[in-house]
C-alpha cells in the first residue's frame, strides 16, 4: 500500500470515531412570530448567562464584537469548542427562524436549558420552539436550568405543537370516514334503484 493511500485510510477511521464518539446530531429551532420585547430579550439573555456560567460545557462565549459584527440580533451566543459537536447557539438570533446543532451531550443540555428559560420570557404568540428530539430527551436540560435559575423546568412546548398535529391528524381521519359512508350510502342507494 502507498503511505500516502495508508495515511488517508487512517485520517478517515480516526474522522469516523470522532463523529461515533460526539453522537448523533441533534437540531433544536427557535421561530419570532412576532418582534421580541427588548427588555425581554436582556432579562432572557441573563438568564441564559447564569446557565452557561452553571454549565460544563466545552463552549466558548461569541464576543461581543462578532456579536455585533454579524446580521443577527445577538445579545448572548455561545459556539462548541470542536465543530463537530454542533453549531453555535445565537440568540435572539435572526428575525424569523433560528437553529441550534447539538452533539456533544454537554453542549445539547446548555442548548435545551437555554431554549427552556426563554419560555420563561415569550410566550407562544411571540416564540415557537421545536426539536427534532421529543421533551422526554431534555433531561439533562432541564436540570442544568433548574441548577442554574432554581426554578422547575416546563416543557418550552414541544408537545403543543405534537397535541395540534394530532388533532388535525385526528380531525381529518374523521372527516374522511365521514365522506367514505356518506359515499357508501349513496352507492347503497344507487344500487336499489338499480342503477
Amino acid at each position: 500500500m502507498v503511505p500516502g493511500t495508508l495515511r488517508a485510510m487512517a485520517s478517515l477511521i480516526l474522522a469516523a470515531l470522532a463523529a461515533a464518539q460526539a453522537g448523533p446530531m441533534r437540531v433544536h429551532s427557535w421561530y419570532w412570530k412576532a418582534r421580541p420585547d427588548p427588555v425581554a430579550v436582556s432579562r432572557a439573555a441573563e438568564d441564559i448567562r447564569k446557565i452557561h456560567e452553571a454549565a460544563n460545557a466545552p463552549v466558548e462565549e461569541i464576543p461581543k464584537a462578532m456579536r455585533d459584527a454579524t446580521l443577527a440580533w445577538i445579545a448572548i451566543g455561545f459556539t462548541p469548542l470542536d465543530r463537530e459537536h454542533g453549531l453555535p447557539f445565537l440568540f435572539p438570533g435572526l428575525e424569523i427562524a433560528n437553529e441550534a446543532h447539538t452533539a456533544e451531550p454537554a453542549f445539547d443540555a446548555l442548548v435545551t436549558a437555554s431554549l427552556i428559560a426563554l419560555r420563561d420570557h415569550f410566550d407562544f404568540k411571540v416564540l415557537e420552539v421545536q426539536s427534532g428530539v421529543p421533551w422526554a430527551e431534555w433531561a439533562a436540560g432541564a436540570a442544568l436550568y433548574q441548577k442554574a435559575l432554581g426554578r422547575p423546568a416546563a416543557d418550552p412546548g414541544l408537545s403543543r405543537g405534537k397535541a395540534l398535529w394530532k388533532a388535525i391528524k385526528y380531525g381529518a381521519l374523521a372527516f374522511g370516514g365521514l365522506l367514505v359512508l356518506l359515499w357508501l350510502r349513496r352507492r347503497a342507494a344507487a344500487v336499489e334503484r338499480g342503477i
